[in-house]
């Protein structure tokens, strides 16, 4: 028969042997896996419980998020002895599921008198001490028995986690590094578990075997939209602003780690003009939409949008006042618009650009997509509780905010913003008309503007951030291989110790070439370190980065303990790291324009290559349109499309219709003299190679080849 997700069903003589673990009756304000708050009246007896078939029906954990369905983990505790044939049901902590039980790995801890009234299934002990890696680690994944908690992936990859609100678990081959003490719950819990009684220490006949009906779920990534009044973008070498781009990118970075993600970013107040291009504006898995002021100083509106959304529409408005872009997500059914209004803008330019919204809204059938409207709108008179315009403002900017409440009344939106995001005004708005959208608007200070960053959280994720990474970096071949960083010396000595005269005769001539370059491949791929892809921030600016974290971790611990001197304090020091960021931004900035400039004559290449880097944007073909007129967006349709168009342009070679032309031979006046070759000359002929010189068909790059001109001289010569 069909069994319900998150269920499972034993027969009867199953049900007979088994005989779970009665559940705790103290209360204690505990979340379970069904994701309810239980007490005394609800943590009764077996016989309180619903009657189910064979009453051996497991709970599940919820899934909050109804576009993403996770993996159900269900767990079943049973006793080892057999005293009855009735079964109760238990509950697994989900707390616990998440590393995150305050009644400690047990469950055994009392808090207030009461410890977990829920089931702790067993942890399996190699996955605890070394993870699922390594010849220690536990490797049967959703195989094993015994229960897996959620590995932070910042200690298995780098050693250690310096978060010191990271509540994921940690191996012991990668323990937190910690100065201050515990500083999670998991650590407390194990630093106080080792000082109390062998009663307490979960033992192997507390808990029985859990049995994994499902896979782990995956990380669950929330999805918000920001908006920030950025007050310059501008990327310039003479810009006060340029540091702020590398700002948010790292910004980006630790929210990504943490599981959050910007499938929408609205900049306003770019400041930017038609000469800046879009590659000096990149972000790493983004695609940017943007309108800029033409005939005015600052204004300029930004959009960026995750690469794995395709944009089908996008429009932009200027008229040197009012700035605005629109762009639509037909896979995500999403329509989202920024705007920017001057406090002095006129009523008439501000008109214009809500007409434009409209005409892209109308054509996209509003009755499919569900619309976002953000911007700065420095529209402080409209009471956002009434949607009434108070006294106050100028005839013109009274004006102005009728034409918007309007807008919205005409498209059925509604504002979510109500803190305030710029003294005591809310300027910076974000309106939807489908209210369901939206979870949560918070507006946070940062050192990018005076305005707050405004961040609403989605109850969707439309898209997936897609890290941009240069194929070749998994190749096995020359590709992937950084020579810059290599031991010519090394690879000099195996060179020479190859009796390359033996594999030549043991094979045919034919054969020779192929085997001389997968022998000095095999060479290199030993020798030589791998390219790593460059992560386009200094060292210095990730450790600014992580200790600005923890300190604003320590501020919000000190604001909620009402310490008013350790509050000025830890302001004073967090302010004093954002300035030191800021500096480390701009110095290497500077130091990468002075090092490209510096190679013009010894690497012309390099230079040319940092340039071009600041000039054009490689985009990857995102979606394609059918025959049927329908989006596609999987590569192998994508390839399939391409291919049919390319033949269908393109003439058959083997057509019997075609005829090769004919050309005469150039007549030879003169005869050279025979050519003897010999590894000097092969030597001698290296030497005249550019060092940046492109590699041909085997691969091999120039630079080996000039410095290993001695060891590689004598096999060239054996394939002449």
């Amino acid at each position: 028969m069909d069994m319900p997700t998150g269920f499972v069903w034993l027969c009867n003589e199953c049900h007979g042997i088994i005989d779970p673990i009665e559940p705790r009756k103290q209360r204690s304000r505990h979340v379970s896996a069904s994701g309810s708050l239980l007490d005394n009246q609800s943590i009764a007896s077996s016989g309180d419980f619903p009657n189910t078939v064979n009453s051996n029906v497991m709970s599940s954990t919820q899934n909050i998020n109804q576009q993403v369905s996770f993996s159900n983990i269900l767990t079943q505790q049973i006793s080892e002895e057999v005293n009855s044939s009735d079964s109760n049901l238990v509950s697994t902590c989900q707390n616990y599921l998440k590393w995150k039980c305050p009644h400690g790995i047990s469950g055994k801890k009392k808090i207030r008198g009461d410890t977990c009234p829920y089931v702790h299934p067993r942890v399996c002990n190699q996955y605890r001490l070394s993870g699922s890696s390594g010849k220690n680690g536990c490797q049967k994944g959703k195989n094993c028995t015994f229960f897996h908690p959620e590995i932070c992936r910042t200690a298995v990859d780098k050693g250690s986690c310096l978060k010191k609100d990271c509540s994921k678990f940690h191996p012991r081959s990668a323990r937190k590094k910690n100065r201050d003490g515990p500083t999670s719950a998991t650590q407390k819990v194990k630093s106080k578990s080792s000082k109390q009684n062998d009663d307490t220490v979960p033992k192997s006949n507390d808990f029985l075997e859990l049995r994994s009906l499902a896979t782990t779920p995956p990380a669950t990534f929330l999805s918000s939209l920001l908006l920030l009044n950025a007050r310059s973008f501008n990327p310039s070498a003479q810009s006060a602003g340029r540091w702020k781009l590398q700002d948010l990118v790292g910004h980006l970075d630790e929210q990504r780690e943490i599981g959050h993600i910007f499938p929408f970013i609205a900049i306003t107040e770019s400041w930017l003009k038609s000469y800046h291009t879009d590659a000096q504006l990149q972000v790493p898995g983004y695609s940017l939409s943007r309108s800029d002021r033409s005939k005015r100083t600052g204004g300029g509106v930004m959009l960026y949008s995750l690469t794995s959304l395709p944009v089908s529409v996008s429009e932009s408005f200027d008229d040197s006042v009012c700035q605005g872009v629109i762009s639509v997500f037909p896979s995500a059914k999403l329509c989202v618009a920024v705007a920017y209004r001057p406090p002095d803008a006129s009523a008439a330019s501000f008109s214009k650009m809500m007409d434009c919204f409209a005409r892209v809204i109308e054509n996209c059938k509003p009755s499919d997509y569900d619309l976002f409207v953000t911007g700065d709108f420095n529209l402080p008179q409209i009471d956002w509780d009434t949607y009434q315009i108070r006294s106050g403002g100028t005839s013109e900017s009274n004006c102005a905010a009728k034409c918007l409440l309007n807008f919205m009344s005409t498209h059925l939106l509604s504002q979510m913003v109500t803190e305030p995001t710029r003294g005591k005004s809310i300027l910076d708005l974000i309106m939807c008309n489908n209210d369901r959208l939206i979870s949560d608007v918070s507006c946070e200070g940062t050192e990018l503007s005076d305005h707050s960053m405004v961040k609403a959280l989605m109850s969707f994720n439309p898209g997936i951030w897609e890290k941009a990474q240069s194929s070749y970096l998994g190749e096995m071949s020359f590709r992937s291989l950084d020579f810059n960083r290599a031991d010519f010396d090394v690879l000099n000595a195996k060179l020479s110790a190859i009796d390359w005269e033996e594999i030549r005769h043991s094979d045919s001539f034919e054969e020779f070439p192929a085997k001389f370059t997968s022998k000095v491949l095999e060479i290199c791929l030993e020798n030589v370190p791998r390219k790593q892809p460059p992560s386009g921030k200094p060292r210095i600016y990730n450790s600014l980065r992580r200790k600005k974290s923890r300190l604003n971790i320590r501020l919000l611990a000190a604001k909620g303990a009402n310490d008013a001197a350790r509050v000025k304090k830890l302001e004073d020091e967090v302010g004093l790291l954002s300035f030191k960021i800021k500096e480390a931004i701009v110095r290497h900035l500077d130091e990468s324009e002075r090092r490209a400039v510096g190679k013009i004559k010894e690497n012309p290449k390099y230079f040319y290559s940092y340039a071009k880097s600041f000039s054009k944007v490689k985009h990857s073909i995102s979606t394609l349109l059918d025959g049927e007129k329908k989006l596609v967006t999987d590569s192998k349709d994508l390839a399939d499309i391409l291919q049919t168009q390319f033949c269908s342009v393109f003439s058959d070679p083997n057509c019997p219709d075609k005829s090769m032309p004919e050309f005469a031979l150039p007549p030879i006046s003169t005869q050279d003299a025979e050519l003897v070759l010999s590894p000097e000359l092969m030597e001698e002929a290296i030497s005249e190679i550019k060092l940046d010189s492109a590699p041909g068909p085997d691969g091999i790059p120039a630079i080996l080849l000039k410095r290993c001109a001695s060891s590689l001289s004598a096999p060239i010569h054996l394939l002449c």
